[in-house]
């Protein structure tokens, strides 16, 4: 059955809101579940400014900023940073360095964290409400990044808008997607913040869609890093 009622919560994290979305059937007990829910809403919180805590390039003793100051002791490259680092420095070879967490001469992961972030939160929090029947449908959505899932039996798919960015009362496309990812790059919202190191025909925007929420952020940035036409030979050696 695709009729579902949902449920939304906003967390304040990292300077944005995050939305997550629960979908029932008419069927599920919300209200016997409810304290579940909003025990995990709360890790989510603690998790996103945990993350904030350790690696925005704004707060001076973060481990980003840490580690830009060649301050980072060794007990603080923990398995999280180790992590980030290592995704960003495969992303950096695989996009053919449109995708460079170096690009400013010193490291900065902001690119990725927020994917990483979200899809980190997703399976370690909401994915499992999937699959103990708990909910039917599940989404998070963080600045128009979203990692999103719907249980195999329900033929419920997600409707993902793609804002306008000359005008943002239109919509540009609608696809209807059970369970993936969702990624968007561009200028209309934060200006010129990535450095564009391509030649092609530049663009505002580019949203990727993807079965992993980091996959989908690094080459949204690329898209926009690249430039239209260096960025369509890219993929093109891509399994897409």
């Amino acid at each position: 059955m695709s009729d579902l009622f949902f449920k939304s919560y906003v967390i304040n994290s990292m300077g944005m809101p995050f939305t997550v979305k629960l979908g029932f059937t008419l069927s599920t007990d919300f209200f016997s579940n409810k304290v579940i829910f909003e025990n995990l809403i709360k890790k989510i919180t603690v998790y996103l400014n945990h993350i904030d805590e350790h690696f925005s390039p704004f707060k001076k003793m973060s481990l980003v900023s840490k580690f830009q100051r060649r301050e980072l002791t060794l007990p603080e490259f923990t398995t999280e940073f180790q992590e980030v680092y290592n995704i960003a420095e495969s992303a950096t070879s695989e996009t053919k360095a449109y995708f460079d967490a170096h690009v400013k001469g010193v490291y900065d992961p902001t690119g990725l964290v927020k994917g990483w972030a979200i899809e980190k939160a997703f399976y370690s929090f909401l994915h499992p409400l999937v699959s103990k029947h708990l909910v039917q449908a599940v989404a998070i959505n963080g600045a128009g990044d979203m990692q999103f899932e719907v249980e195999s039996e329900t033929d419920f798919k997600w409707q993902i808008g793609i804002e306008d960015p000359l005008d943002p009362s239109k919509t540009l496309a609608v696809f209807q997607m059970p369970t993936g990812a969702i990624a968007t790059s561009g200028t209309s919202k934060r200006g010129e913040h990535i450095i564009r190191t391509g030649s092609g025909e530049e663009l505002i925007q580019a949203s990727i869609i993807a079965p992993s929420l980091i996959q989908a952020d690094i080459y949204a940035t690329a898209a926009i890093s690249a430039g239209r036409t260096p960025f369509l030979e890219l993929i093109q050696t891509k399994n897409f």
